[in-house]
């Protein structure tokens, strides 16, 4: 089964500063795939696992609007930090990884809750 959702952005850590402010940040694009409840990121298409992962469940996935040419996503925690910044070129490409990062963080909550229980 392959991956809920695959496209390119540029993607930082969220540190407080202004969303889409990129000024000393990592600038390059990088491959996402989200598959189950994780957004795998990859340097390029080529690389054999991911530069590292990061886990969907209790984070929400926002869209913050148009911003230094890219249309910016948010992925936040339940308190509303910000944990990272996820720059699209395309409108159209951020609105399916919204969706396929809330449908993966439901599964993966899900998950958790089904191991817990007995």
């Amino acid at each position: 089964m392959g991956p809920d959702f695959e496209g390119y952005a540029l993607i930082n850590r969220g540190d407080g500063a202004c969303c889409g402010c990129f000024g000393g940040k990592d600038l390059k694009e990088r491959l996402l795939l989200i598959k189950g409840p994780f957004v795998l990121v990859f340097s390029t298409e080529e690389d054999k696992a991911p530069k590292y992962a990061i886990s969907l469940a209790h984070i929400k996935s926002n869209m913050r609007g148009l911003s230094g040419g890219f249309h910016v996503v948010t992925l936040e925690t339940n308190l509303g930090d910000v944990e990272y910044e996820i720059s699209f070129k395309q409108e159209n490409i951020a609105k399916l990884f919204v969706a396929a990062a809330k449908e993966q963080a439901s599964a993966g909550e899900a998950e958790e809750v089904r191991k817990v229980s007995p």
